[in-house]
């Protein structure tokens, strides 16, 4: 693997899911989201072993994860190909199917930190809306994260896409900070999210190859850090078709185009998928900024 590679590539998120042309770093989004507040921490509770709780700063101490059963992320469909994820994998991770640490009381703890940061990361989205749509768009996958002239562009290109619309990191180091998880419950967490990151990576590498391709690896990483936020548009879109009524006529839109679209959201399909869809039709025809206002 080129060396440079490597070295850049330390750090990153690794975990979720070419042309050689070069591009300049997209033009930054018109507002900054504000920082995100997670709700308050729960009261403190005592260890469950004796001695005095390690100090914050302390470097976490490893942990083992004894051996259990539990159900992969990762599964395969009828042509031997792994399916699609219907969340981010770490976002999975914390199902108890998946997870046998976590419990129904542990997801009542966090659930409304979930709530919060998902209300984040869709006001996230919007506002960088040009940056999200470049990414569904498949900008990523275009740049050059090996040739030497184009490699350093490539990742920087790639980070000016995926840090305004994931501000907030990676989601299980966040909890773990936060002590929302408890040490083995966010390894497990790691465990399942490396896992799936294999598969993807031993599906995706050529057949008769011994190195991990490097870019591939370029693209997984940045694809996954903004996964996130393009679930977050999805909701973000299927709830503007919801309440259509509601909040077009406030938009700032004319009145003969929110006529048109409020007329076009009726019948929309009940799911989440299905109203972002509509959105995406409907908007086609619709400058970014009437989008966003929408």
């Amino acid at each position: 693997m080129n060396k440079c590679v490597i070295a850049l590539l330390g750090g990153l998120v690794s975990v979720g899911s070419v042309s050689a042309q070069v591009v300049t770093p997209p033009t930054p989004a018109p507002a900054k989201t504000p920082e995100f507040v997670p709700p308050p921490q729960p009261p403190a509770q005592a260890p469950a072993s004796p001695g005095a709780r390690p100090p914050v700063n302390a470097p976490p101490a490893k942990v083992t994860i004894p051996k259990v059963d539990y159900k992969p992320l990762g599964e395969k469909g009828s042509d031997g190909k792994l399916r699609a994820l219907s969340n981010t994998p770490q976002r999975l991770s914390l199902l108890e199917v998946h997870n046998p640490f976590i419990k129904d009381a542990d997801r009542e703890r966090f659930a409304d930190y979930l709530a919060k940061r998902d209300q984040r990361m869709e006001q996230v989205a919007v506002d960088n809306l040009d940056l999200v749509e470049k990414v569904e768009a498949g900008e990523l996958d275009r740049f050059d994260f090996v040739d030497s002239s184009s490699q350093r562009q490539a990742f920087t290109n790639a980070r000016a896409l995926t840090d305004p619309i994931n501000p907030f990191g990676d989601l299980i180091s966040d909890m773990s900070k936060r002590e929302l998880l408890s040490g083995l419950q966010g390894a497990m967490s790691d465990k399942l999210c490396k896992e799936y990151q294999t598969a993807l990576r031993e599906e995706s590498r050529p057949a008769g190859a011994k190195r991990v391709d490097a870019t591939w690896m370029a693209k997984f990483t940045y694809n996954n850090k903004a996964h996130e936020a393009l679930i977050a548009i999805g909701r973000a879109r299927a709830m503007a078709v919801a309440k259509a009524s509601e909040v077009l006529p406030g938009s700032g839109l004319e009145t003969a185009l929110v006529g048109k679209l409020v007329e076009g959201c009726k019948g929309a399909p009940a799911d989440v998928a299905g109203r972002a869809a509509l959105f995406v039709s409907l908007g086609k025809d619709l400058s970014i900024e009437q989008r966003r206002a929408w």
